[in-house]
């Protein structure tokens, strides 16, 4: 089945105090989404498209110095969540059918196995959505993975929107997803921007396939496989992640 990617990037990343771009920052000689990126390309995907603020020719301009072509970039602007952002990435897709993996692009410790295997767990449950979960020593920012007595998942809940008792989960999503590409263009329509944040989540599309009886798939793996990017101190843990490699 065809498997289209797309790199959430357009994220401002203020809290790295800097000019430049979160995922242009360079960990271990090569850029955030640049590590992002070498690890989705063994899955030979028919398309790979990077969502970019307004300052997509910094982008461009990035990758193509660090060997990169062949990608589609495409602009959210303004940012207005990741359900926004995955829709801005399907309108460039036209009626392309398949499946559509999608990735966070601050995310450098990710690796191909993992994200393979996410990929054919999805397909083995013949699920609508699937993504990657974490157990985390500290969950604090993390949207929470809520399931229900048997073990199934409910929901994603955004650590801003959940309630005490739901923080005290220690299962968190990693924003990694796999989407029948078809069923995500049906969904995204009925995302709202109903929260603290006023913007449009993709995990709501998680809830809204289990109201819908839709099979929703979780991929556990380990959480330093999947930490994000999103200051100075973790920028420097994960580039020494990165060396000891």
């Amino acid at each position: 089945m065809s498997l289209t990617v797309v790199v959430l990037a357009a994220g401002e990343g203020k809290r790295m105090k800097s000019s430049v771009q979160k995922v242009l920052h360079k960990a271990a000689g090569r850029s955030l989404l640049g590590h992002v990126l070498a690890s989705v390309a063994p899955l030979r995907p028919a398309r790979t498209i990077v969502v970019t603020s307004a300052r997509k020719d910094e982008v461009g301009s990035s990758l193509e110095a660090e060997g990169f072509s062949g990608l589609d970039l495409v602009v959210q602007d303004p940012p207005r969540g990741t359900a926004d952002a995955a829709r801005v990435a399907l309108e460039a897709l036209d009626e392309v059918q398949g499946q559509i993996l999608l990735v966070p692009g601050d995310t450098p410790l990710l690796n191909f196995h993992s994200l393979k295997a996410l990929v054919l767990e999805h397909e083995a449950r013949h699920a609508a959505a699937s993504f990657m979960s974490a157990r985390a020593t500290d969950p604090t920012g993390y949207g929470r993975v809520i399931r229900d007595e048997d073990g199934r998942v409910l929901k994603i809940v955004e650590h801003r929107e959940a309630t005490e008792q739901e923080r005290s989960v220690d299962e968190i999503n990693t924003s990694v997803y796999v989407f029948d590409l078809e069923r995500l263009r049906d969904a995204l329509g009925k995302v709202d921007d109903a929260n603290v944040q006023g913007e449009f989540y993709l995990t709501d599309v998680v809830e809204l396939f289990h109201n819908e009886g839709d099979v929703v798939a979780a991929y556990r793996t380990k959480e330093a496989a999947v930490q994000g990017v999103n200051s100075r101190s973790q920028l420097a843990r994960v580039t020494a992640e990165l060396r000891r490699r």
